[in-house]
């Protein structure tokens, strides 16, 4: 497996944030469906040596010392605390040295318990509600609304530059989806 350092494998639900920083540095953020399962098979697929999840689980590969064959898949917090702090070595560069200058989008999640499944394009009101919020976030914010995979609930992701422009979006979602899906 060669390891791609030009990018990064997240979620759907990965901050926008992220994908700017990662931008402006050269790389890329690489969007998977929701689940470590997705991103490992991403990172298999493509050689990619870093994925994770919002959560904060971080995904490397790991090669066993003498091992063959291709490096283990893994998300052990302790292997990624390690991984990085020898990056930092290897770079000669100090902690306090690391930039911090992420600073994560105003981000909601509503889970809403909805009156069935209904496809999400059967739904014309929510459908322009989402349409309209996506046209005024433009660049500076992101929309997300899918089905749980694990419970009978719809999701709205909302990221924004702003906690005023992050309301203005979600907020006639899911009223939306309240009127046309009974959303509770």
């Amino acid at each position: 497996m060669i390891v791609s350092k030009k990018a990064v494998v997240g979620t759907s639900m990965t901050n926008g944030a992220l994908e700017t920083l990662l931008a402006a540095g050269g790389m890329s953020l690489v969007r998977t469906a929701v689940g470590d399962r997705h991103i490992v098979a991403e990172m298999r697929a493509r050689g990619h040596g870093l994925g994770g999840e919002p959560s904060g689980h971080v995904i490397l590969p790991v090669r066993e010392s003498g091992a063959r064959g291709a490096p283990l898949l893994t998300g052990d917090g302790l292997r990624a605390a390690l991984a990085f702090l020898r990056c930092m070595k290897d770079e000669g560069l100090a902690a306090s040295a690391v930039p911090g200058g992420y600073r994560a989008w105003p981000q909601e999640i509503r889970s809403l318990v909805t009156d069935g499944r209904p496809p999400l394009a059967s739904l014309a009101r929510t459908s322009a509600a989402i349409s309209a919020a996506e046209a005024s976030l433009g660049a500076s914010g992101r929309v997300v609304v899918r089905w749980s995979g694990t419970e009978p609930k719809l999701r709205i992701m909302v990221e924004a530059g702003t906690p005023a422009a992050l309301r203005a979006a979600m907020d006639p979602i899911v009223a939306a989806v309240r009127e046309e899906a009974g959303g509770r």
